[in-house]
């Protein structure tokens, strides 16, 4: 619902929706199904293109939200859905965000991508969020952000056999 209207999203988010999705992530850690639906929500959360983008990112970022994608990635490695949705929450939140793409790769959110990627090889789902977050840490305009210093570049090119 939040995906295609921003109203709604922003409604979720100053009614404290982004901290109850984390907190239940982190109340049932176990819950497969619902790490994936928390991650898809988190997802479109952070996937808004209207003017309150920032708003929606900084509230995931706030109420823990990149903290919660990696340890549900962690928790959930061998799971699939749940690796494609959060890496598609974190490349929502990474995007355009200097701050958040320091705070994904301090969580861990780099090394937990390239587990993906390497656990997943055969998921087209998988495959397809993971190179597209890697983008994000991988690009020109990453060079101006601290990420770079923690290592998006050397891990990707490691795990590519080339360093």
């Amino acid at each position: 619902m939040a995906m295609d209207l921003e109203v709604n999203e922003v409604a979720i988010c100053s009614a404290g929706g982004v901290g109850a999705i984390v907190a239940a992530m982190d109340k049932y850690p176990g819950n497969v199904r619902l790490q994936h639906k928390a991650c898809a929500a988190l997802r479109n959360l952070g996937s808004s293109g209207g003017d309150d983008r920032e708003s929606s990112k900084s509230a995931v970022s706030s109420a823990g939200g990149t903290l919660a994608l990696v340890h549900a990635m962690r928790r959930h490695s061998e799971v699939a859905a749940v690796q494609e949705q959060a890496l598609r929450a974190l490349r929502n939140l990474a995007k355009d965000s200097s701050a958040n793409k320091v705070a994904i790769a301090k969580a861990g959110g780099i090394e937990r991508l390239m587990a993906a990627l390497s656990t997943h090889a055969g998921h087209a789902g998988v495959v397809e969020a993971a190179c597209m977050a890697c983008l994000l840490f991988t690009s020109d305009a990453a060079d101006d952000t601290p990420c770079v210093d923690l290592g998006g570049r050397r891990m990707i090119k490691k795990k590519r056999g080339g360093g």
